[in-house]
């Protein structure tokens, strides 16, 4: 399951080892919280890529619909 989220499996191995010890919970808490830091800049990321994305679309759009009209006149 960690895997699925994008962990590292370096970072995979690291919660492993901790999980085998009692009384870690905090230190679990810890990396769990800077891997969904993690998450949330590879997401914002991504946000921005994809309206790059969009824009570049919408542009081709417009240059596409315009060379279909000028091909009608």
């Amino acid at each position: 399951m960690l895997r699925e989220t994008g962990m590292s499996i370096a970072d995979i191995r690291v919660i492993a080892d901790v999980s085998r010890r009692d009384g870690t919970e905090a230190e679990r808490l810890a990396l769990f919280e800077e891997h969904r830091l993690r998450v949330v800049e590879q997401l914002e990321r991504t946000t921005r890529h994809l309206a790059a994305i969009d824009r570049k679309i919408a542009a081709y759009r417009q240059v596409v619909v315009e060379g279909e009209r000028t091909t009608w006149n």
